[in-house]
């Protein structure tokens, strides 16, 4: 190697150094841009990751109730069961199964012939329960007939199917005047026997003859899923004219929402109008009524794991005022 090319290699090697240094610092910022690409990435992974588990728990924790939900359920039913020896029985009547109802049809001596009245009435004693029972359950409705009964004391109260007059010694009892009428003569005398003002005949054909806003109210207890819903239709109008104005209106029937009351539906032949509590609502809103409140009553013996609290309840009551003008 010549002198002048040691001159030049000494002349352009500090040129060379800055070249390679700046390509590596290029090197190294490209590097820093790809660590904080990567960084990034990673946090959102990480951030993903912690949303992918937590997703998991709460689907691990509610596959869990479900299962106990389920679990409940199945040891409900297995116990309701065990406890009805003839498929279909109200879980609240308690005895020996279909033997015992043997006995008392024996001791309560109904085997007359062709007697469809007796045989409701026995129906009924069988199926509804103990007039006790009855008469606990529609402490329920007392407060709106002492209501009425306060604003208009000097119009009846009626009730429409009183049946054996649970609901009228209810009101006997707070001082209430009321009047029953049932067609069955069976159910009907027995009301009669405990001192109450009972019509024995078609509470439709008896209300129509009656005067226009001569009751202070009317309740229909366990009875409008015994009536044909077109007859039913024009009962609720007729209701309307009958009631003074302001006086309520209580229609306590099956809740359709109850898997316990729908198998029930079908032990009573005279059964035939089974609608929700809402299409009353609608019809009695029709009809005139208005402040028109739902109560569900009679929880069933255990919850479910359906969410919906209505299907909880066996019965509901529809009350509403009438607000019709002129009466």
């Amino acid at each position: 190697m010549s002198l002048w090319e040691k001159l030049y290699q000494y002349a352009t090697k500090p040129r060379r150094a800055l070249e390679n240094y700046r390509k590596l610092k290029q090197q190294v910022f490209e590097l820093q841009r790809q660590s904080e690409m990567q960084s990034s990435r990673i946090q959102n992974l990480e951030a993903q990751s912690s949303q992918m588990h937590a997703q998991f728990l709460q689907m691990q924790a509610q596959l869990a109730h479900e299962c106990e939900d389920k679990r409940n359920l199945w040891n409900e039913l297995r116990d309701w069961e065990s406890r009805q020896r003839w498929v279909g029985l109200p879980g609240s009547f308690e005895d020996d199964g279909i033997l015992n109802r043997a006995r008392y049809l024996e001791e309560e001596d109904c085997r007359e012939d062709g007697d469809m009245d007796r045989f409701y009435l026995h129906l009924s004693n069988v199926l509804r329960g103990s007039e006790d029972a009855i008469r606990s359950g529609n402490e329920l409705f007392l407060p709106y007939v002492l209501d009425a009964a306060g604003q208009h004391g000097e119009h009846p109260f009626l009730d429409f199917g009183c049946g054996r007059g649970e609901f009228l010694d209810l009101l006997q009892e707070h001082g209430v005047r009321a009047i029953g009428v049932d067609m069955n003569r069976e159910s009907a005398q027995l009301a009669i026997d405990h001192g109450h003002e009972v019509v024995i005949a078609d509470a439709l054909d008896y209300l129509e003859s009656r005067p226009d806003g001569e009751f202070s109210g009317l309740s229909m207890i366990m009875v409008s899923e015994h009536i044909p819903f077109p007859q039913f239709f024009e009962a609720v109008f007729l209701f309307a004219r009958k009631i003074v104005s302001g006086g309520p209106l209580l229609i306590n029937t099956i809740n359709t929402y109850c898997y316990h009351r729908m198998g029930h539906f079908q032990m009573d032949p005279s059964h035939v109008n089974f609608i929700p509590a809402e299409t009353y609502k609608l019809l009695m809103e029709m009809a005139g009524f208005q402040r028109i409140k739902i109560l569900w009553s009679q929880p069933v013996a255990s919850r479910t794991c359906v969410q919906d609290v209505h299907t909880e309840y066996e019965n509901v009551t529809i009350i509403g005022y009438n607000e019709t003008k002129g009466k």
